[in-house]
């Protein structure tokens, strides 16, 4: 999907407030209502607009820290892959994983 300055806009509007009204969004972007809900479905269509999220204050939460670890894994087949992430899952501590290339899984 090709994206102009009004989808552009948009998507710049929505990353910094995800609960802005289309009222405002489409005085912000430049366009009349019904036009900025079109592109806003669109973007959510074409999967450009994953997910709607609420970003917390870690400090409030008393979680001011972030940890990286690093794991090794002996299996890197799938089964070993998905087990290891069905573990990590059920872990509510751990907010992301990521996989990266290297000597570390």
């Amino acid at each position: 999907m090709k994206l102009d300055k009004f989808d552009r806009e948009i998507l710049r509007v929505l990353q910094k407030d995800a609960t802005v009204s289309m009222a405002d969004l489409s005085q912000v972007v430049g366009l009349s209502h019904t036009p900025c809900w079109r592109r806003v479905k669109k973007l959510e269509s074409a999967g450009i607009i994953k997910n709607k999220v609420t970003i917390l204050d870690n400090k409030l939460l008393n979680l001011g820290v972030s940890v990286f670890i690093y794991v090794t894994l002996k299996n890197h087949d799938t089964s070993s892959l998905n087990a290891f992430e069905a573990a990590v899952q059920d872990i509510q501590e751990i907010i992301e994983c990521h996989t990266t290339s290297g000597d570390k899984d």
